[in-house]
């Protein structure tokens, strides 16, 4: 690892969490989800996800205590979200859910209710008691140095240290993000299930027309 740190994420990496949020929603491409499904413009989703951050949440991504980062120096290199799904009684997408409704205006929030409705199909559970990594994300000038292994080994001990019992990580991808798709597959997660929208306007909305839900037994 060189000069470079894994460290529990800090109140003060929040803007560089926010952006792996919002760029590992990209997943590669042009489309985020959170700015057409919201119909929030960048600069509008990343002060909303301030005010997210501000509920301090566990359970999902939607806080800074879910992430750890990886710097060297003064730069950041890379971070990633990870919970155990269920740990509080409360499945992650619920979390989320109420998180937008306290944050978002009302009309954005009924809007994204009617439309997560229309494209139902395309979710895909999650396990309870397993270890969920979200919003993996790495600036480009540390790609290709296997950073992912070594701060998904950081998450594992560190659920571990705070008592957490599992034997499954648990991660989902778009099924257009390849990229992610070989990543995970070298670090020995395995392709469990996928969904798939057949609705006429799904990547208006979203990077992929599915999803995959990858595993990895420890």
């Amino acid at each position: 690892m060189s000069s470079l740190v894994i460290r529990k994420a800090l109140p003060t990496d929040r803007d560089f969490l926010i952006k792996a949020i919002l760029e590992a929603d990209k997943s590669n491409t042009a489309i985020s989800s959170y700015a057409s499904l919201l119909n929030m413009q960048e600069p509008d989703l990343k002060k909303l996800f301030e005010d997210i951050f501000e509920e301090e949440l566990e359970g999902c991504e939607f806080g800074h205590e879910n992430f750890a980062v990886i710097t060297e120096g003064n730069d950041y290199a890379a971070t990633v979200a990870s919970w155990i799904e269920g740990a509080d009684s409360l499945p992650s997408w619920q979390i989320k859910s109420t998180a937008l409704y306290c944050c978002l205006p009302k009309q954005n929030f009924e809007r994204l209710k009617q439309l997560l409705d229309n494209f139902s199909s395309i979710n895909i559970e999650r396990t309870i008691g397993a270890l969920q990594i979200e919003s993996f994300y790495v600036e480009n000038s540390f790609r290709g140095r296997g950073l992912f292994k070594e701060i998904l080994n950081f998450h594992i001990q560190s659920a571990k240290d705070a008592g957490y019992e599992f034997d499954t990580i648990e991660l989902l991808t778009y099924n257009s993000n390849h990229i992610a798709e070989s990543v995970y597959t070298k670090a020995g997660f395995v392709k469990v299930k996928s969904s798939i929208s057949d609705h006429p306007e799904i990547l208006h909305y979203y990077p992929g027309s599915g999803m995959n839900l990858w595993q990895k037994s420890i």
